[in-house]
């Protein structure tokens, strides 16, 4: 009996390709699944960092608008009793306070002109107890001086800090002395406060009305700018500190250009280039030769972060067209 294996051959042929088939498909079934595995990794490692983000965008601008309302709430709560018995409250009582401030340095600036200018008269011939300067200083240490006196004010307490802080900074170029037992003559107040209209009593300081006020507003901006994570992300939080900056008034960005001249406010400075905190201040707010040269202050501020010193207030972006 004659037995045929060729049909067994074929089919162990095919048994045998079939098996690599299976194999090769196999692996690359397992490939696909492993691709789309790592793809679903990948979309789903992405989602959940968009998510975080998100989520840390969400709590950044939450804090950020509570930290909005209490700079409303502090610049509404400032207040200045009058010798009525009156509450000045909000802007009007920084507008008054800025104008002490301007009065102050109208006082230092006569008494050094007086001093040094005036040729008719040597400083020889003034009593000493009247003499405030032992040297002539440039326009923005008067400015600086007159802070000092504005913000710590006079008085039991207010004297020892005042003389400390004059005297650490220009004891070598001022009789801090005279500075002081000026300001405190209750008479020469008293003349003065009626003479300028103020509804005060003047000189006593501002640091319990505007200390905290400068915390809080430097908190929330350090806040902002800690955030930033890359230039990606520059202009977004610039973006929230333009909502703080269109807060404060004109007399606010002018209080704080001057605290920035102080040692109490000497963290302003990278913040006041960097967002341009004081941008809104009108050209020529300031007199050149009288009070301070704002525009020398910013070119010193971006030298000293070597920026360049671009367009920086919001006049020299204006153009005005003559008639």
């Amino acid at each position: 009996m004659f037995i045929e294996y060729s049909g067994f051959e074929k089919k162990e042929y095919y048994i045998e390709n079939l098996g690599y088939l299976g194999s090769y498909f196999s692996g690359l079934t397992s490939f696909f699944i492993l691709f789309l595995t790592v793809l679903a990794v990948y979309f789903s490692n992405k989602t959940y960092k968009k998510e975080g983000l998100r989520v840390k965008q969400q709590r950044f601008e939450d804090h950020f608008f509570h930290l909005l309302q209490v700079h409303r709430e502090n610049v509404k709560n400032i207040e200045i009793n009058t010798i009525t018995g009156k509450e000045i409250k909000g802007v009007k009582a920084i507008l008054l306070m800025f104008r002490e401030l301007m009065l102050i340095l109208e006082l230092i600036n006569n008494k050094h002109t007086e001093e040094f200018n005036n040729i008719r008269r040597s400083i020889f011939s003034l009593k000493r107890q009247q003499v405030f300067f032992k040297e002539k200083l440039e326009n923005k240490y008067l400015v600086e001086i007159s802070f000092y006196c504005f913000f710590i004010g006079v008085g039991k307490r207010s004297n020892r800090t005042l003389k400390y802080y004059l005297e650490s900074r220009f004891g070598d170029k001022l009789y801090v002395s005279n500075v002081v037992d000026f300001l405190s003559n209750n008479r020469i107040r008293e003349k003065i406060r009626k003479k300028k209209d103020f509804p005060y009593k003047l000189f006593g300081g501002h640091q319990t009305r505007l200390g905290h006020y400068y915390r809080h507003l430097f908190h929330t901006i350090k806040m902002i700018d800690s955030y930033q994570e890359g230039e990606e992300n520059d202009e977004i939080y610039k973006d929230y500190v333009r909502k703080l900056r269109i807060q404060l008034n004109t007399y606010e960005q002018a209080l704080l250009i001057v605290n920035s001249l102080s040692v109490f406010g000497k963290g302003w400075e990278q913040y006041i280039w960097k967002y341009k905190l004081v941008k809104n201040l009108p050209k020529d707010f300031y007199d050149k030769e009288k009070e301070l040269d704002l525009e020398k202050i910013i070119k010193d501020i971006s030298f000293n972060y070597n920026a360049e010193s671009n367009k920086y207030f919001e006049y020299e972006e204006q153009i005005i067209e003559k008639l």
